[in-house]
């Protein structure tokens, strides 16, 4: 028999077992529900009966009994009809309860019960026939009270024999109801018993069929973790022609072809060996493997991914090119360990900090290989600690810039003579001082003021900004400056530009920055243009040119650091201005940049998303 005919058989079995017990189950639920409707049916419809005899007596009693004590009953307002609707009630709740309990009912154990309850009844009614006689009209007071306690004990009289009847059903109901709980649980008694030989069933065809199915299957799966541990020799023993059986030999031919291409990719695998380790060691940083000649010739999937955001495919970042090149021309490894000589590459408009390291390699097998290995040590987390480091600066700067206040208070009195008067060498040396404290103050404001940034856009005052507005006034601020040093400005603004919601004091800021700095490098003579345009990107770029010296290739991605001055700079400064005007571009989301080549202008340019965006 097969396999699928060994399993449909079990399952028939198992099917069958299960309507079997399912089909008991729902039968003796069925009973049970009749029981339960029988038992409703019976007794909790004459429970009502019982109860409405107090309901309708109490209504009746209400309706007449409070008049029939007035000194002029007003005999009309006793309705007849409204009587005989009640003794009709009366009457055919007394007719369903013969019928739910008369003759040859195990409720009433009294046979006289129903019937003393109906001579009760009728003589309750018959006290209100007296309201309705002739002499009732002209009875006294005395009469008319008599007759209310009259009827007043005919409805005590009534109630002994309801309580019986009401007490009678219940106890009915309660005996029904043990009765079918009994019922139940020998029910759930015999139910049990068919499930617990349905399971014995069903685990003894399971322990038939199980070394014809279950053990081979285990078998199979032991064989197959020793081929994929490598094991390629083992086989497994066919023991049956039937599905398992096929299975098992195609597993064995499988397993021979598996030989075979091992044998013929180990060749191979020993010229892949030296790049395979090259990978793993340098996991999970970006590796290349160059020819010779420094041509791409693998990466591993985190070097793929980032030439593909950089938007370089199958090619490396210039930066590393350039650093490759001189390792090839020098025939020295290039190995910095200094966190200074990382690279910027920019993923995803994400600043990466990254350390090149770049070797050769080769190869003795007998087809030999050599080339290059460049590694990408991701060190921007490093860059951020070195950050973080500096921001103690600010802290420190902050706990300073109170005595540094008082200091300059003073100086300030004693140059305005306020103390007493000052002789000239004291004068130039209170001025001198001053003019250091003033420096310092503006450092350290600087300091503060970029602390506050770098902690987020929070203090930065939100606004629909209007740049032309913005551009015209901080050139027309620099108009004695460029007329000093006889310069030459000027505004390009490339169609209408869309408002941007931006700080509006701190975008200027970046703005004045970057004026400063093209004045201070600017030949003499020289120009300065302020661009403006929209970029399809949904964002404005505003750029500052200038004909100055430039900023050199080595020292571009350093010139936004704080503290960073150009090598040989003679004008004074801090090194925090561009820096300031980075944290601000960041708190605006936004993008800033320098582009600048030997003999060329120099651009500094920043990008702000608009508001329409």
């Amino acid at each position: 028999m097969t396999l699928k005919a060994r399993l449909i058989l079990l399952l028939t079995v198992v099917i069958a077992l299960i309507i079997t017990t399912g089909g008991v189950g729902i039968s003796l639920l069925r009973s049970h529900t009749r029981q339960l409707e029988k038992i409703s049916e019976k007794h909790f419809d004459a429970l009502q009966m019982a109860n409405d005899f107090g309901v309708m007596s109490a209504r009746l009693e209400s309706q007449y009994l409070p008049k029939l004590t007035d000194p002029n009953p007003d005999t009309t307002y006793f309705s007849e009809a409204m009587l005989q609707q009640y003794r009709q009630r009366f009457q055919d709740r007394v007719a369903r309860l013969k019928e739910l309990h008369g003759e040859g009912s195990d409720v009433f154990k009294d046979k006289a019960i129903l019937s003393n309850f109906e001579k009760a009844v009728v003589s309750y009614l018959s006290e209100f026939d007296n309201i309705f006689e002739p002499e009732f009209g002209s009875a006294t007071k005395e009469a008319r009270a008599a007759l209310k306690q009259s009827i007043l004990e005919q409805s005590h009289r009534l109630i002994k024999p309801t309580e019986i009847i009401i007490n009678s059903l219940e106890n009915e109901l309660i005996e029904e109801k043990r009765k079918g709980v009994s019922e139940a649980k020998s029910a759930a008694s015999f139910l049990t018993w068919i499930m617990l030989m349905t399971s014995l069933f069903v685990g003894l065809i399971y322990y038939l069929l199980a070394k014809k199915i279950i053990d081979p299957i285990f078998e199979l799966t032991r064989s197959v973790r020793k081929v994929q541990s490598g094991y390629f020799d083992h086989a497994v023993p066919m023991r049956s022609d039937d599905e398992i059986g096929r299975l098992a030999s195609a597993f064995n031919d499988m397993a021979a072809e598996l030989r075979v291409l091992k044998l013929e990719s180990d060749r191979e695998l020993d010229r892949l060996d030296l790049e395979r380790r090259a990978i793993i060691n340098g996991f999970p940083h970006p590796i290349f493997i160059l020819t010779s000649d420094g041509a791409l010739s693998h990466a591993n999937p985190e070097a793929e991914s980032l030439m593909e955001d950089l938007g370089l495919p199958e090619k490396l970042p210039e930066k590393v090119i350039n650093r490759v090149e001189a390792a090839i021309e020098s025939k020295e490894d290039y190995l910095p360990d200094e966190v200074n000589s990382a690279l910027l590459l920019r993923r995803n408009e994400e600043e990466h900090w990254y350390l090149p390291r770049i070797f050769e390699i080769s190869t003795s097998s007998e087809r030999e290989f050599s080339g290059w290995a460049v590694v990408l040590i991701d060190v921007t987390k490093v860059r951020w600690m070195d950050d973080m480091k500096s921001d103690l600066i600010g802290t420190v700067s902050h706990e300073i810039k109170t005595p540094i206040t008082g200091i300059r208070m003073v100086l300030h009195l004693l140059e305005e003579g306020k103390i007493g008067p000052l002789n000239e060498k004291q004068e130039m040396m209170v001025g001198s001082a001053k003019d250091d404290c003033e420096r310092l103050l503006a450092t350290l404001n600087n300091l503060l003021q970029l602390g506050r940034l770098e902690g987020g856009g929070n203090e930065l005052e939100m606004e629909l900004t209007d740049l032309a507005i913005l551009i015209e006034g901080v050139s027309d601020s620099f108009a004695g400056h460029i007329e000093e040093r006889k310069l030459s400005i000027s505004v390009e603004v490339e169609g209408k530009l869309p408002p941007i919601h931006a700080d509006r004091i701190r975008i200027g800021q970046v703005l004045t920055n970057f004026l400063s700095n093209a004045v201070k490098h600017c030949r003499e003579g020289g120009s300065i243009k302020i661009r403006a345009a929209k970029l399809k990107s949904a964002f404005v770029r505003i750029s500052v040119i200038d004909d100055g010296p430039g900023v050199p290739p080595e020292e571009q991605d350093r010139i936004f650091e704080r503290f960073y001055r150009k090598r040989g700079e003679k004008i004074a400064g801090s090194g925090l201005g561009l820096w300031i005007s980075r944290e601000i571009i960041r708190a605006h989301h936004g993008r800033i940049g320098v582009s600048s080549s030997p003999g060329k202008e120099t651009e500094f340019f920043f990008e702000i998303p608009s508001s329409n965006q």
